[in-house]
């Protein structure tokens, strides 16, 4: 039977078993006899909340206490939110507390009670301009007041004061439509509109580690305050000036164990690691990533950054499990922008940006006279006088050099062409977004259009997007609501750019192009064709991507805190890549059309069950049943021998040669998952999750995999020991986490047996080739997911009065089960099979620390510090039974880099210890002056792969960290970060091997200046040129580096000002990327490891000026 119909079957019994479910839960809790109703109306309530709004806060009682609360939304619209501890407490004395300094009052009838409008507070004489006096107290969240809080008109920062001994404040002149900013070191700050009121009290909450913050947990959201896993909140507003044109940029060293590379081209997707390599195959080890609560398999590069709202990482087993099978490299979920909380007028924003790109560093061939020198040192015994070479030989011709005629002819004439410059240009971004956001009674919505244009630094290296986004909810009762989010981007990478790698072979002897402007086909009259020829091609790429989910919420009436959520959505991808090439076919001319599809649609069932019980035991339970459908299909046609090539690859037809392909498949997923957490008194927590995972790519046996875990907490300032509390600990709470989580890297028909075709010849006389069939792979049912079991430890704290805060993590992984190519014997007509092999283990050590050094009533200083370590090795590969040589010892898979007990990414090669010079007397035969000394390890006078490599260093960088300062003045806002991967004694390594050629490569091609031996610069770091090291054909290099990467200035204009001509908000900034590097890397770019080689690609340094105004 078909695998999707029975996935579908089941997803349907899992539907109707859901509905049985929620039918039992709801008649149980109907049924209860614990109903609320039957307290006494007299009773005496007890209540904790933290910066909640008023209507937050009568639904927490009705949802306690049932009571029931009567008035309109626009009574309390402004009110802020308030914080409230109470135990014991009368109804009357709650009410008095929330509305306090309001220009409200009450009435209790019964269990119901009803808000009014009464007289102002306080009558107070206003001045001829409608202003007067304002009056308050600010305390915090226990109540106790605070002195010295900043205290300022919104609209006008330069009319302030500070509150005094007793927490009071007093502003004269205030107009009565204005707005109060409360701050002080360690608080959040705060805005309240003074709404014509002359006393304004507020409360301020701590705002060390944001515990009152929500967080996107997976399928629900949490405070961080009852987090028990490892959840990092990035900081993306800090970026938003930067350059980026994926939002996965502006995570780039802000986030500890979050691993985000550079990127070199336009358009182009940085790669991305949580917490180091779990399998052996390093293309599978990116996160999972997942848009809105829907995994997303599109391009990261189609979501606008200006859309997105906050971004979340989910790093340890316990928060990840909840996606099971896809979870093990970690979770990124990304959430766009909503529309207002709270009904308001419609809030429109326009943003734009223009950077100027360059070469952050420089790797540019040799001129004439550096290239002519360069022919001269690599013929150093033929072009010096002998003894010691450092003295030019006046008999040397160095047209003897050259084989290439173009060259002795450009030497004649005096030519020095810069083939570099012809193939580069400065590069630009330039970005355009428009939003409106905005709520009525029922209806909240965000609306936002962009557009970005990149013009990389090499020629036709270009990017364009266009996006839209409409994110919609409606409130159609009080109990049920439906949504919208769509997005849709348009992505036109057209464009090809010229062969970098030839461009910097080119001899700045020879021209591109010949008088009459035409390309020569091979400048250098060998067989190298014109580096320029790609740039004439027509050249089409463009991706289309539309994705939209529509959701309903239900509030299950007379069930309190009961709700069910249904997410179902769809996602096309649409990719159109068609060629046409002049020079193609041997110059006949060839052309391609290439059209792809991808679908994905997702339906999501989640039950929700949140519920505080006496203000003492809080419950939050989610259910999830869920199914996964991805679908794809290409077809490619080419054709070559071009009789006319006018049309191009809209007229194939008229080609010789003409070739069909096409291909498709589809893969089906079936989720489950349950998960409890569980909280005492806000101290003592605990999350409980198991999720099972069916996938159609494995086989019957092994088609589900259940994923576990579990995650404890206990907030160890909330105890009583802890009143007295040492340093000033405002918070401090300790976490562990264990669970498993899979990664199913195995293709989606990986268990079965695939048939492939291709041209065959068939024997005898007479046959033409024919199409022949042939079974491409080997079935193994066996296989099974990948696991990694993990464990997680961590410490959140804030100390010194909220000045300084923060986390550590620890964490330790185990990988089983691997799922690997293994080598088999070429007899089975097979080279390899995939198998379940093998076991990796990770550890490592994280920290970021958030610090607030100075505070004062215009200048702040706030400072991040993060921190990660990770260390891995390999336990186990094929099994104890491999061990051929008998020494009790599992043989290492030298083949495939892999050694037991070291870690993934090993270099095991030869130990360069030097260069051999004139006058050593010890160089072996087959060896010259100017060649690598490599270490002879077993002493037998030869150098051989089995008797002379070693384990010279690993790939892994030893650790990373990174600094972020912000100063704050005024308006006035500096940004400065700095991120630095370091490698230690011998780790991130990398081959640095100068890419130049050797022989009449090295006379005859260009290349760069580095530092190469010659007679005369004996200490060089790299060998001569002209004649290869016997054996040695790479050389690693540290890539260890320090980066300012980050700096920007920005200012914010005043409310009050803008108010006169219109504006809302105007905020104009200059930024600047990639500004240095400190390293000892030779090359391109250490973090992108590009080193001398003659294909790399610089990364940009940008500078950006932009502007974004409020209307």
């Amino acid at each position: 039977m078909n695998i999707n119909l029975l996935f579908f079957r089941k997803f349907r019994r899992v539907n109707a078993v859901l509905a049985h479910s929620l039918f039992l839960l709801i008649a149980l809790l109907w049924c209860s006899p614990l109903s609320a109703a039957e307290q006494p109306a007299d009773e005496q309530i007890t209540l904790r909340v933290r910066n909640l709004s008023i209507p937050e806060i009568f639904k927490r009682i009705e949802q306690n206490y049932d009571y029931r609360f009567f008035y309109r939304d626009e009574q309390l619209r402004g009110l802020g939110r308030r914080s409230l501890q109470v135990k014991n407490a009368s109804l009357e004395s709650v009410m008095d507390r929330l509305l306090e300094g309001t220009p409200l009052t009450y009435k209790i009838d019964s269990r119901h009670i009803v808000l009014y409008s009464r007289p102002s507070i306080r009558e107070a004489a206003s001045n001829p301009d409608g202003s007067f006096t304002v009056e308050g107290c600010v305390t915090n969240a226990s109540g106790s007041r605070l002195a010295g809080v900043t205290v300022i008109v919104a609209e006008n920062p330069s009319k302030g004061t500070i509150t005094g001994v007793d927490g009071t404040y007093r502003l004269d002149n205030v107009p009565p439509q204005s707005t109060l900013k409360f701050s002080f070191i360690g608080m959040k700050s705060a805005e309240v509109p003074v709404a014509g009121r002359t006393a304004v009290d507020v409360t301020l909450e701590d705002s060390s580690i944001g515990i009152d913050d929500v967080v996107v947990v997976g399928y629900g959201t949490m405070r961080k305050q009852d987090l028990t896993g490892s959840i990092v909140s990035a900081d993306i507003d800090a970026f938003r000036e930067a350059p980026n044109v994926s939002i996965v940029q502006s995570l780039q060293g802000s986030v500890p164990g979050l691993n985000v590379g550079q990127v070199t081209s336009a358009g182009a997707n940085p790669s991305i690691t949580v917490r180091g390599q779990n399998t052996f195959d390093g293309g599978n080890t990116a996160p999972l990533l997942v848009v809105d609560g829907i995994i997303y398999k599109g391009n990261l590069v189609d979501l606008n950054p200006s859309d997105i709202k906050s971004i979340d990482v989910l790093k340890d087993a316990s928060s990840a499990s909840v996606y099971g099978s896809r979870a093990a490299n970690g979770v990124i979920l990304i959430t766009t922008m909503t529309g207002a909380n709270e009904p308001s007028k419609p809030v429109i924003t326009y943003s734009a940006s223009y950077s100027i790109q360059s070469p952050a560093h420089r790797l540019k061939p040799l001129n004439r006279e550096q290239f002519l020198r360069r022919v001269r040192d690599a013929l150093w015994d033929k072009a010096y006088l002998a003894p010691d070479y450092t003295q030019y030989n006046p008999d040397f011709d160095i047209t003897s050099a050259w084989i290439s005629p173009a060259n002795i002819k450009g030497f004649e004439n005096g030519t020095d062409f810069d083939w570099w410059d012809a193939a580069t240009q400065t590069g630009h971004i330039q970005t355009h977004n428009l939003s409106i956001r905005g709520a009525t009674d029922r209806t909240s919505y965000f609306i936002s259009s962009g557009y970005t244009d990149q013009l990389g630094y090499i020629m036709n290296d270009k990017y364009k997007r266009w996006t839209g986004r409409i994110n919609l909810e409606n409130k159609i009762l009080s109990w049920f609501k439906v949504g919208v989010q769509s997005m849709v981007a348009s992505g036109n990478f057209s464009g090809q750019t010229p062969a970098m790698g030839d461009i910097m072979r080119m001899s700045p002897l020879t021209v591109p192009r010949d008088e009459a402007g035409d390309l020569i086909r091979q400048p250098m009259d060998q067989n190298v064709p014109n580096p320029f020829e790609p740039t004439e091609i027509d050249d089409l790429n463009k991706e289309l991507n539309l994705m939209g989910t529509v959701y309903a919420v239900v509030d299950i009436p007379y069930v309190k805190g009961l709700s069910y959520r249904v997410n179902y959505s769809h996602d096309y991808r649409i990719t159109r890549r068609y060629t046409s090439d002049p020079n193609g076919s041997n110059y006949t001319g060839e052309a391609s059309k290439y059209n792809a599809t991808a679908h994905d649609w997702t339906i999501d069932n989640i039950l929700t069950y949140e519920r505080t019980f006496n203000d003492v035991h809080n419950v939050n339970i989610t259910l999830l049943a869920g199914r996964e459908e991805n679908e794809y299909e290409n077809t490619n046609a080419t054709a070559s021998d071009f009789s006319n090539l006018d049309l191009g690859y809209n007229k194939l037809g008229v080609a010789t040669t003409q070739k069909v392909s096409s291909s498709a498949w589809d893969e089906s997923s079936l989720y489950y998952m349950a998960r409890a957490h569980y909280g005492y008194k806000g101290r003592y927590l605990g999350t409980f999750t198991v999720r099972r995972d069916g996938f159609s790519g494995f086989s019957k046996k092994n088609k589900f995999g259940v994923f576990p875990s579990a995650a404890v907490a206990w907030v160890v300032s909330g105890e009583n020991f802890m009143k007295n509390k040492p340093l000033s600990i405002e918070f401090l709470k300790l976490r562990a986490s264990y669970g498993m989580t899979g990664n199913r890297t195995l293709g989606r028909y990986g268990t079965l047996a695939q048939v492939s075709a291709n041209p065959s010849y068939i024997y005898g006389d007479n046959n033409l080739p024919s199409i022949g069939q042939y079974i491409s792979s080997m079935a193994n049912d066996d296989l099974k997911w990948e696991t990694t079991l993990g464990l997680n430890l961590g410490v959140d704290f804030s100390i010194l009065k909220g000045r300084v805060s923060g986390n550590f993590e620890y964490y330790n992984t185990n990988t089983r089960n691997i799922l690997y190519s293994i080598n088999i014997p070429q007899m089975t007509g097979f080279s390899s099979i995939k198998s379940n092999i093998g076991k990796i283990h990770n550890h490592g050590f994280e920290f970021s620390i958030n610090s607030r050094n100075i505070q004062t009533k215009d200048f702040a200083w706030d400072m991040t510090v993060n921190f990660s370590l990770n260390r891995n090795r390999v336990v186990s590969i094929l099994g104890p039974q491999n061990d051929i040589d008998g020494d009790g010892r599992e043989d290492d898979l030298v083949s495939s880099s892999l050694f037991i007990d070291q870690p993934l990414g090993s270099i095991y090669y030869y130990n360069i210890q030097g260069i051999y010079q004139l006058d050593d007397d010890d160089i072996p035969a087959g060896y010259r002056p100017g060649q690598y000394r490599v270490e002879d390890l077993d002493d037998n006078d030869k150098i051989t792969p089995d008797g002379d490599r070693m384990i010279i260093g690993y790939k892994d960088p030893s650790y990373r960290f990174s600094i972020a300062n912000t100063f704050t003045y005024k308006n006035f806002t500096l940004r400065v970060f700095i991120n630095s991967i370091q490698g230690g004694k011998n780790r991130y390594m990398a081959a640095n091997t100068p890419d130049v050629g050797y022989n009449d490569a090295a006379t005859n091609c260009n290349a760069f200046a580095y530092d190469y031996w010659t007679p005369a610069n004996l200490d060089a770091e790299y060998a001569q040129l002209y004649y290869a090291t016997p054996t040695v054909t790479t050389v690693y290099r540290q890539r260890s580096f320090v980066r300012l990467q980050d700096v920007s200035l920005s200012y914010r204009f005043n409310r009050e000002l803008l108010s006169k001509i219109g504006l809302r908000d105007l905020k104009l900034y200059v930024s600047g990327k990639n500004l240095y590097t400190w390293t000892n890397w030779q090359g391109w770019d250490p973090e992108t490891g590009q080193g001398l080689t003659l294909n790399g690609r610089p990364v940009l340094r940008s500078w950006t000026f932009g502007v974004e105004i409020g209307f």
